[in-house]
């Protein structure tokens, strides 16, 4: 747990409108604690309530907050945050700017300044925290942005984070229980992390309690059922006096420890995606044939120049603009430096650029294609490189013995034993998918379904004697999914193609952006659907 002696930054101020009313009192204060054996941090929020609610103490105005900073300062030891508006640095240094910046940059530490002045170093790592009245705390899991400069807008998320260091990891864990803990939050606890992966200095630009959409994320990757004991905790009850919804015989003071990972797509902070697998090359395959069922291909003709413009402005498909770079030859360290996306991603899409060109070169070549298959490149894909036909392809993959499986999202990497609804594809050695022999209704979930419609189908469905099974992109959290298998994976010809070789698929039903696309393949195979 960190203390004082840790020298963490001792300073919150959170603004309103009428900055410049404060400017003086803001300038004492500063100058006062700036004079300490410890760093400054500014941080901004256009809300009190927060902090009223965290800190128990009421602020009617900024200077009944500073009076209370001024009194309280030696246990403020962390930077906090409390707006989620990432647009806060921008505000903060537009009032630098406008105000006193000289004045901030002379009597702020070098450190501090650095901090949020200049954040390109510092990788986003957001985490969900339980904690409970005996003060027990638990880590759900974590989430890493793959670029460092991660603002709103259109943005690629990696659950567990893959670049943390064990220190890393640990001063994140550290310093959010010992917030909970301070703050005395129960229940559930949202917090973005910057933190430098080289000297582990960070701050805390978000912070949010209670139950959320990020609640329901985590639950979804995970499957820790955090809205469940969540609610529990806040009314009182404890870790130890709660069983996990899928292990009951086990305790719900249970950490995940995941065997595979997830990729998350945010488009202004709303989920686009969501997909798992057992390397980063298949999430990222699968990413592009979510959104668009043409990468590679229709990016030959673009120039350079283009392609650079696109890859710093962050444009939609950017991983297919990052492929279409290292197949011509762009250096990955350059690409990294241009677009802030960490090395450790960049060399996986190198690899599916050389799996690319293994398979061009080697065509009909069964340890390439297999290998191809492992890190997730489609059959469709596969047969449009080798100018063959799907029905072909299919039948290539069905000669040579290459068959996907079924693996379990679960929170213990097959360690305990318990009842598991959610999947996804993978070309592994086993299956973790055990069929019912019961008769399917099989309804693929995409983008921009209608929830209102969702829960009538199912509803429908629940009516007749088939089982429910439900293909997806999106994390869903439905009452009526209880006892409902889902899979998560691409909205896709192969993805249908290998269910109705498991299951006894009876009817067809499609919701979302993908409807006009797939009633035309799946006529081609002679598989009836309906449109919802």
């Amino acid at each position: 747990m960190l203390n004082t002696k840790d020298k963490q930054p001792i300073l919150l101020i959170i603004f309103g409108q009428k900055m410049k009313e404060y400017d003086d009192l803001i300038r004492s204060t500063v100058e006062r604690l700036s004079k300490r054996d410890r760093p400054v941090s500014i941080l901004i929020s256009k809300e009190l309530n927060h902090v009223i609610h965290h800190y128990d103490a009421q602020f009617e105005n900024l200077e009944t907050l500073v009076g209370y900073i001024n009194t309280h300062e030696d246990s403020l030891i962390y930077p906090l945050c409390l707006d989620k508006n990432h647009e806060l640095f921008q505000e903060f240094l537009a009032w630098q700017s406008h105000y006193s910046r000289q004045y901030i940059s002379d009597n702020l530490s070098e450190k501090s300044v650095q901090a949020i002045d200049n954040n390109q170093d510092f990788v986003q790592v957001d985490c969900l925290i339980m904690r409970d009245s005996l003060n027990n705390c638990l880590y759900v899991s974590d989430l890493e942005y793959i670029e460092s400069n991660k603002t709103t807008g259109k943005s690629l998320a990696i659950v567990p984070s893959q670049t943390l260091s064990d220190a890393a990891r640990q001063t994140i864990r550290d310093v959010a229980f010992d917030v909970c803990r301070k703050a005395n939050i129960i229940g559930v606890c949202y917090f973005s992390f910057l933190i430098d992966l080289n000297s582990l200095d960070y701050h805390i630009i978000s912070l949010s309690s209670g139950l959320s959409y990020q609640s329901i994320l985590f639950e979804t990757i995970t499957t820790y059922p955090v809205l469940e004991i969540a609610t529990k905790l806040t009314v009182g009850y404890t870790f130890s006096q709660l069983k996990h919804s899928y292990y009951p015989n086990t305790s719900a003071f249970l950490e995940p420890q995941l065997d595979y990972v997830a990729a998350v797509s945010f488009s202004f902070e709303k989920v686009d995606y969501i997909f798992f697998a057992r390397n980063i090359e298949q999430l990222f395959l699968n990413l592009l044939e979510a959104s668009s069922h043409d990468h590679f291909l229709f990016l030959s003709d673009i120039s350079e120049e283009d392609l650079m413009f696109a890859l710093i402005q962050k444009k939609e498909n950017r991983l297919a603009y990052l492929l279409e770079a290292f197949r011509r030859g762009f250096d990955l360290y350059d690409l990294s430096s241009v677009t802030k996306i960490n090395p450790f991603y960049l060399d996986k899409c190198l690899h599916i650029v050389e799996l690319y060109e293994n398979l061009n070169k080697s065509q009909y070549n069964v340890d390439i294609y297999k290998e191809a298959k492992r890190y997730g490149f489609s059959d469709d894909y596969i047969a449009s490189s080798w100018q063959i036909s799907l029905i072909d392809m299919l039948e290539y993959r069905k000669k040579h013995s290459v068959s996907p499986v079924l693996k379990q999202v679960e929170q213990s990497s097959g360690v305990l034993t318990g009842h598991q609804i959610q999947y996804f594809r993978s070309y592994d050695w086993h299956s973790d998918y055990i069929s019912s022999g019961c008769q399917k209704a099989l309804i693929m979930v995409d983008k921009g379904y209608s929830l209102v419609k969702l829960n009538e189908l199912i509803k429908q469905i629940k009516q007749t004697h088939l089982e429910l099974l439900i293909v997806t992109n999106q994390p869903l959290l439905i009452e009526q999914l209880n006892d409902t298998s889902i899979i998560f994976d691409t909205i896709g010809i192969e993805t249908i193609l290998t269910i109705m070789g498991i299951e006894e698929v009876e009817e067809v039903y499609l919701l979302g952006e993908s409807q006009a696309d797939m009633f035309s393949k799946m006529k081609n195979f002679s598989i009836s659907c309906q449109s919802i």
